[in-house]
């Protein structure tokens, strides 16, 4: 078998085991009925997980307790392909918030949902344990983006009224989603429109993604032959909505880390 047969095997595999693991995720885990839904404590826990978990949700409480912060953005640590295109190295990203309701710190996140093959998403508020508990790699590293404190308050009164709701393009999910395009939408384009609708006081997703494209940089996605064949094996990429070469437009956590909307960016790996 050449090199080539078997580096598609790989790939294949990796894509297979990957998408086996967040489906397990979500049948291990226990919603309750809140305001949105909770993800509780997975029943089978990991032993190394739970370290990881436990350090990166205490230290992240710490910083946000220690520096009287009411909401942030939170990043952790994205999968092995994600990590080469990030220089962040980050991949699923929420906001995190003192939730009213709970009097905890919480994470609210977008998701694809596996019992859609992922085609769709569901909006979940999870601990900030869990929120690290359910990352695909066992990574020590996070990344916290502290906006200012208006932003802080709208993005708190935005949660509380229910208003981002409002900031979808549409109920459907890519991974590479498109910004021109209204179809579909992701995690870390969920979290920037949210930012940019407290910034602004506008919950309109179509006209923040006007002001999206003219206050920031976004870093296009080259479509190599390599990065396609990687693409192609996820099962949260479509390419119906992808050009089928060229470059792509789609929000990553660089593109947030590289923009002037955060007064304080920190990792944990250089605490």
């Amino acid at each position: 078998m050449s090199i080539k047969h078997l580096l598609i095997l790989y790939l294949l595999t990796v894509s297979i085991l990957v998408s086996f693991l967040s489906v397990e995720a979500s049948n291990n885990y226990v919603k309750v009925n809140t305001t949105l839904p909770l993800i509780k404590e997975c029943k089978h826990p990991n032993i190394l997980k739970k370290r990881i978990a436990k350090k990166l949700s205490k230290w992240v409480i710490e910083i946000l307790e220690q520096s009287d912060t009411k909401a942030a953005i939170v990043s952790r640590p994205g999968i092995r392909f994600v990590r080469v295109l990030d220089k962040t190295k980050m991949g699923h990203t929420g906001i995190i918030l003192r939730d009213p309701e709970l009097d905890q710190w919480m994470v609210y996140n977008l998701f694809s949902n596996p019992k859609t093959k992922h085609r769709f998403f569901e909006i979940k508020r999870t601990s900030v344990y869990d929120f690290f508990y359910t990352q695909p790699d066992l990574k020590l590293n996070a990344l916290i983006l502290i906006p200012n404190n208006n932003i802080q308050k709208n993005l708190i009164l935005g949660f509380v009224s229910g208003k981002y709701k409002d900031l979808v393009k549409s109920q459907k999910y890519n991974l590479i989603s498109p910004i021109e395009n209204l179809n579909s939408t992701n995690c870390v384009e969920w979290v920037i429109l949210n930012v940019f609708a407290a910034k602004k006081n506008i919950y309109n997703a179509n006209k923040l993604l006007e002001i999206i494209n003219n206050e920031i940089i976004i870093e296009p996605l080259r479509l190599t032959v390599y990065r396609k064949l990687l693409l192609k094996l996820m099962p949260h990429v479509f390419w119906d909505e992808l050009p089928k070469n060229g470059y792509v437009k789609t929000i990553m956590v660089r593109d947030l880390y590289n923009s002037n909307l955060f007064t304080k960016k920190i990792f944990y790996r250089s605490q």
